[in-house]
């Protein structure tokens, strides 16, 4: 075999993978490769050395392509390879806007990519809102199929997800969609799957007029089959780029490009997988290997992060093959508070930016920058847009008014639960809801007097970008960051990654631990981490690696946790394993499991085969345990709810125009107050309840009821002035100065209240 002799040194796995591609050119045969490709592993070089290494082996340039995300990383592959491979290297996107070209004929600089093209066909087929001069009511609305507030946008995504999934617009497909995708706004399944298959069938009648939106230049050339066509050219190297997050249809194409007897070569990182909420196969790294019966090799050693990252990133995913390059710096990890954090940004924007599974902290910090005059942006246009019809709709409630925003903000959220209640996912979308009413606040307070519908859209148009300047420092959700790197990197909100929520599906929360993942692999040099969070404590650094659990799971007691976990493994012929890592790496993949079947599922992910069964073992044992907890706990809070709803009733809290959204849960140890946002704070018992929180109902939990006491009020006692101050004086020392009566009567016992109003009717 002729030896390729790079430029440069490449690793021992950039090698195997190029000597691979090098032996099937050699041999003329087929062949398919995976290459799970690790964060910060030099993607794009091992891409540039595959491409250069082919070449010199025989194969044309005019038959290599590559595909990668994103117009940056495209053009920046370019300049790595030259000006002969420009036409080879692109987006699947432009590779399928090309076919489309070619199918259709030549077109003119008039016919441009239409993002508005469904959206335009919906609207004069009269399904959604009309506007201007032709304003119409929409069908859907009217039918009840979609709700008002939201349901336009949810239908267009609907539209958008059913090409980008490869999905006929039926009522099962749209069902499903709705479920795994968890769509809001959707009211009759079967009117919009007709509305949908209507506005599908014309867009392809567009389309032949030269119309076509974003999703169109993946859909139609797999729809139309433009690979059976006489002029279509297949790849003898068809190499792409982020694998893992392919959906059904740009897989497909990737698929059609290859040449069936060359060589395909799919880059990615399964643990990197975050998009399956916008579309993504969430299985789309298995599928590449299963429909190319494709062979899996490594790409294992990250020259991007630290050292240190790297240990934070091996002990929280230990099932990760993941290992810092040798002559790599160990970097830092540093914890600060928050009024510590500008001092970090003032050092330079080129070389730092901040993170945030949410989008409500970014902008905050985003704002403070700016009137600062520090030059900031938030990344991510269409998150931008997503805020900005969260507004148009609450601007259409029926006396709205700029003056009193939050009142109006407070009675859209309220609007917005009520339609959640009965969702499977109700606390996600609660999450997520309120993540963008705090967004749209901090904007609505940053705007300045002039505050109208136009200012709030301008503003937010300014605060978003999907550009990237030199001078500006960026803030970025984890989603938007993937694929960049700074020398510094800030998460802010550490305890959001990962998130969770009640009836989590399986792939979310893989998707949530994976954006914890890329989080931790964007910094070169500092990973700075503002406030407490429980996956960091840099106290522990120096601690020994054994496990200390304060309860172990079930029954166990700490020396039998680790006993057990000492047999299983001994006996099945592996080394005794560091504690933490052998406890985590079988507890992460129980806690979340839907059952037993999902246990074996996760056990053939993580775990090679001589392994799994011990290892599944252990975890069903585990499983069983943490079952017998989760079902007693369960029947624990389900009598406690029970018991503060009876309350609730009772207080006319269910009624629709109930005044206050929070309450005060008094526990045997503690102050539960839940605000209007949802959040709940913890005061300790003796702490009283505080006064932000003084007009709350205060609800009791079972036994923590006061004692209700008689007191037999003299008759014709007339009331002194020290009667007065006392009586008073005992309301305020027991409920703060504030609010006295109103306290009084929610919170006193029984002799207290007629003791006091009592005195106060006399006097």
């Amino acid at each position: 075999m002729t030896q390729f002799k790079p430029d440069i040194k490449l690793s021992k796995f950039q090698e195997d993978i190029i000597n691979k591609v090098l032996e099937a050119i050699q041999s003329n045969k087929p062949i398919n490769i995976a290459v799970n490709a690790v964060a910060g592993s030099g993607k794009s070089t091992t891409i540039k050395y595959i491409a250069i290494a082919a070449h010199q082996a025989g194969i044309k340039i005019d038959d290599i392509r590559i595909t990668v995300f994103g117009k940056k990383n495209a053009k920046d592959l370019q300049t790595k390879l030259g000006r002969q491979w420009e036409k080879s290297i692109g987006t699947l996107h432009s590779t399928g806007f090309a076919l489309i070209q070619k199918e259709l004929g030549s077109w003119s600089r008039s016919d441009k990519i239409d993002d508005y093209k469904y959206e335009k066909i919906a609207r004069e087929l009269g399904y959604i809102n009309g506007r201007g001069k032709d304003r119409t009511i929409s069908t859907l609305i009217q039918d009840g199929a979609i709700a008002k507030d939201n349901g336009e946008l949810s239908f267009l995504k609907i539209l958008s997800l059913l090409r980008l999934t490869l999905r006929e617009p039926t009522f099962d497909n749209v069902n499903w969609l709705i479920n795994h995708f968890q769509i809001e706004g959707i009211k009759k399944t079967h009117m919009v799957a007709s509305a949908a298959d209507d506005i599908l069938q014309i867009g392809q009648e567009w389309a032949l007029e030269k119309k076509i939106d974003f999703a169109d230049q993946i859909w139609l050339p797999v729809l139309w089959q433009l690979h059976e066509k006489s002029w279509f050219k297949k790849f003898k190297l068809f190499l792409t780029d982020e694998g893992q997050d392919l959906n059904a249809a740009q897989l497909q194409l990737s698929i059609n490009l290859r040449d069936p007897n060359g060589i395909g070569v799919y880059v990615g990182d399964d643990f990197q997988s975050i998009m399956g909420f916008s579309g993504a196969d969430c299985h789309s790294w298995q599928n590449i290997i299963k429909l190319n019966n494709a062979i899996e090799m490594p790409l294992s050693i990250c020259y991007r992060c630290g050292k240190k990252h790297i240990e934070l990133v091996n002990k929280l995913f230990p099932n990760i093959p993941i290992t810092a390059y040798e002559n790599n710096h160990d970097g830092e990890i540093i914890q600060i508070k928050e009024d510590e954090l500008e001092k970090y940004l003032y050092k330079g924007a080129k070389s730092i930016m901040v993170i945030s599974r949410k989008t409500a902290p970014l902008v905050s910090q985003c704002i403070k920058l700016i009137s600062r005059g520090v030059p900031a942006q938030v990344k991510g246009r269409d998150i931008g847009k997503t805020l900005i019809s969260e507004v148009e709709a609450i601007a259409l409630t029926p006396g709205f008014n700029w003056q009193n925003f939050a009142h109006w903000i407070e009675q859209y959220r309220i609007g917005k639960l009520t339609q959640y209640r009965d969702r499977d996912n109700y606390e996600q979308l609660k999450e997520a809801l309120d993540d963008r009413l705090e967004a749209i606040m901090a904007i609505y307070d940053a705007i300045g007097v002039n505050k109208t519908l136009d200012a709030f859209k301008i503003y937010t148009e300014d605060l978003f970008s999907d550009t990237d300047e030199e001078a500006v420092i960026y803030l970025s959700t984890v989603h938007s960051a993937k694929g960049l790197e700074r020398e510094d990197i800030v998460i802010i909100k550490p305890d959001d990654l990962p998130m969770r929520w009640r009836d989590i599906l399986p792939w979310q929360e893989q998707q949530e631990d994976n954006l914890h993942y890329v989080a931790l692999t964007r910094a070169k040099n500092k990973l700075i981490v503002i406030g407490d969070c429980k996956w960091y404590k840099p106290e522990d650094k120096d601690e020994p690696k054994t496990i200390t659990v304060e309860k172990s799971p079930g029954s166990l007691t700490q020396d039998e946790l680790e006993q057990e976990i000492r047999d299983y493994f001994k006996n099945n012929g592996l080394k005794e394993p560091k504690l933490t890592e052998a406890y985590l790496g079988v507890v992460n993949i129980t806690v979340g499991a839907m059952g037993k079947y999902d246990i074996d599922e996760r056990v053939k992910r993580f775990f090679s085969p001589k392994h799994r069964n011990a290892v599944k073992q252990f975890a069903y044992k585990l499983y069983d345990l943490r079952e017998e907890e989760i079902e007693t706990e369960s029947a624990e809070m389900q009598r406690i709810e029970a018991h503060l709803e009876a309350q609730r009733q009772k207080l006319g809290m269910r009624d629709e125009h109930y005044e206050y959204d929070g309450e005060v849960r008094i526990t045997p140890d503690d102050i539960l107050v839940e605000s209007y946002d949802g959040k709940i704070y913890n005061y300790p018992r003796n702490s009283g309840i505080p006064e932000w929180a003084s007009l709350f109902p205060i609800l009791y939990y079972p036994g923590c009821e006061p004692n209700l006491e008689s007191v037999q009020l003299q008759q014709h006692h007339e009331p002194t002035d020290d009667d007065l101050k006392e009586a008073v004086q005992k309301a305020i020392t027991r409920f703060g100065p504030k609010n006295v009566i109103v306290q009084a009567i929610q919170q006193a016992t029984v002799s207290e209240i007629q003791e006091i109003m009592a005195i106060l009717d006399d006097w």
